[in-house]
């Protein structure tokens, strides 16, 4: 969290005549806001795209599933506050697309990625999106917390289907795909 934007950045540099496009969200983006400076300064064409879902959905959901849905920090029924990034876009001199579901979303989209522009394309989310699959740490009755392999993703796959997988694709062959 908060690698997203330095790291385009760098893919820009390296690869000047790519497009790069970075996907963040808007709780990743407060880690390195400023690095919008650098944007700006050499008029990297990069479009970030910022899943503006008015908090810290990862955090959310993980106090939902191991504290009973008790919250803090991570979402505006908390204080916790964002920039409207819109004015962010205006500080630093970039376009603003917004994609929030009230629009031609496609065509403002594609006019975004059109553009040699540096652009901020922000994406308005419900609060309580879910990101799937990811590996989701589950409490156990005695109140620990257990983590599953990397490759047992939730939504969970049936025992048989996931152990006939790792049998047909045992760990450190090739032919894991």
């Amino acid at each position: 969290m908060g690698f997203g934007l330095p790291g385009a950045i760098g893919a820009q540099f390296a690869s000047p005549n790519s497009k790069v496009v970075c996907l963040n969200t808007d709780g990743g983006m407060m880690f390195n806001l400023q690095e919008l400076q650098v944007v700006a300064t050499h008029q990297l064409p990069l479009k970030l795209v910022v899943f503006n879902n008015q908090g810290y959905t990862m955090i959310r959901s993980s106090q939902d599933t191991l504290f009973s849905g008790r919250r803090i920090g991570s979402d505006l029924r908390e204080e916790l506050g964002f920039p409207n990034f819109s004015k962010v876009a205006d500080t630093f001199s970039l376009g603003h697309t917004l994609l929030d579901g009230n629009s031609d979303w496609r065509g403002a989209l594609s006019r975004a990625l059109a553009s040699t522009d540096p652009e901020i394309i922000e994406v308005k989310m419900s609060p309580e999106q879910t990101y799937l699959p990811r590996l989701a740490t589950v409490k156990m009755p005695d109140g620990t917390l257990s983590s599953p392999p990397i490759e047992d993703l939730t939504p969970r796959l049936g025992d048989g289907e996931l152990r006939g997988w790792l049998d047909r694709n045992p760990p450190g062959s090739d032919s894991r795909k």
